[in-house]
């Protein structure tokens, strides 16, 4: 496929949705139906995700039917925590769009470095922090979804074991890091923008090359 897909990644508040937003509203991007077992949130976007049942999930799990997924627990048939994953009909469903979002948990790396390696054109961007506590606490902390200490003490305690894991991993393949405790919004736009010229032609039919 010639489709240009950057999958999304980091922990939560660092900025992916923000991004996001920008290369869908600017550089022609378009975000495929993902599909997750958590509650609706008010600010979710239409069509953002379907929602699922574990049952409903772990179904389409055992039937193949995700081209990538991921959740809280090791073990699908522990019905807590919440899953997340993009089945492959809304993959196909979008793939007529030049330029594709997928947003992945760090769990869903190995999974995403396979499909590349099986062609398909995927660059990975992980937004990160710097200092991830004080970050996130500071993000968290004015995010709209007013979290709980508890909650907040939890991602915290998640993204650090997800970093530790996953680093080495991250580290040895052509990975974007933008630490956006150090750059902005638009610092971090334009970063990912200056990247065209290693993605190849991912500007040109805007003009930008």
């Amino acid at each position: 496929m010639d489709n240009l897909i950057i999958a999304l990644t980091g922990p939560s508040g660092a900025g992916k949705t923000t991004l996001s937003d920008r290369l869908v509203l600017e550089d022609n991007f378009y975000v495929p139906t993902h599909t997750t077992t958590r509650k609706r949130r008010s600010d979710d976007s239409d069509n953002l995700y379907r929602y699922f049942s574990h049952e409903s999930f772990r179904n389409e799990v055992l039937l193949n039917n995700f081209l990538f997924w991921s959740g809280d627990s090791d073990i699908i048939d522990k019905r807590y925590g919440n899953y997340y994953g993009l089945l492959k009909k809304d993959f196909y469903d979008a793939s007529f769009h030049d330029r594709l979002i997928f947003y992945i948990s760090y769990k869903d790396i190995e999974t995403i470095l396979s499909l590349k390696n099986a062609g398909l054109n995927i660059e990975i961007v992980n937004l990160l922090y710097r200092n991830l506590r004080e970050s996130m606490v500071m993000r968290l902390i004015g995010n709209e979804r007013n979290h709980t200490p508890e909650e907040i003490k939890n991602r915290i305690v998640c993204a650090e074991d997800y970093e530790m894991k996953f680093r080495k991993i991250l580290d040895s393949h052509d990975v974007l890091k933008i630490y956006t405790d150090v750059y902005n919004k638009e610092e971090t736009y334009n970063i990912v923008k200056t990247r065209k010229l290693k993605w190849g032609n991912y500007y040109g039919i805007l003009g930008f090359v």
